[in-house]
């Protein structure tokens, strides 16, 4: 098969438009363009909230840095977040205790300087993107106060925690999307 014939490929072919490949459509070993580096997509995964609502999470690498980016499609568009893993102790050194004891989060945290502020709670699962391997969580997110920050605080079963802190990025700041083997 020749290169051109990869584009004449159907979209139900292979689940995306080659010619207009947007950021829902990326799968591991993708590439895009975001902020003079060059990432490419090392793991996606899935996230049911409900009422037949999802997002999606992809592990992102640009060899000399690894983030996390979620999208989920909003009235308004797609709804992008770059974020980074920290650890909740990192944020609050009873985060998790305080969270266990009184089955919420606190109405407002600081990072690095920075203050947060809860803004919602969204139960549902994950799985890894091509399995049926789902897992429960609890989300609460928190925004600055310009909206542009983001912290992210998941509780998975009875006690494990995980924290992500970030920035909401426009759709329009990723470019170049390519698939990464073509067939």
């Amino acid at each position: 098969m020749g290169l051109f014939d990869f584009f004449k490929k159907r979209k139900d072919d292979l689940g995306y438009d080659p010619t207009n490949i947007k950021l829902l459509d990326l799968q591991p070993g993708f590439m895009f363009d975001y902020r003079e580096k060059t990432w490419v997509v090392q793991s996606v995964y899935e996230y049911g909230w409900g009422n037949n609502y999802f997002s999606f999470e992809f592990v992102i690498d640009a060899g000399d840095e690894q983030s996390v980016m979620s999208v989920e499609e909003r009235s308004g568009g797609l709804f992008v977040t770059i974020e980074k893993s920290v650890k909740p102790r990192a944020i609050d050194a009873d985060l998790p205790e305080y969270i266990l004891k009184n089955e919420v989060p606190p109405r407002q945290l600081t990072y690095e300087g920075v203050t947060y502020l809860y803004d919602r709670e969204s139960i549902g699962s994950s799985r890894p993107e091509g399995t049926d391997e789902w897992s429960d969580l609890i989300s609460w997110e928190y925004y600055d106060h310009s909206d542009t920050k983001v912290l992210c605080v998941e509780q998975w079963g009875e006690n494990d925690f995980e924290a992500y802190v970030g920035t909401v990025v426009p759709e329009s700041e990723f470019t170049s999307i390519l698939p990464g083997n073509l067939p």
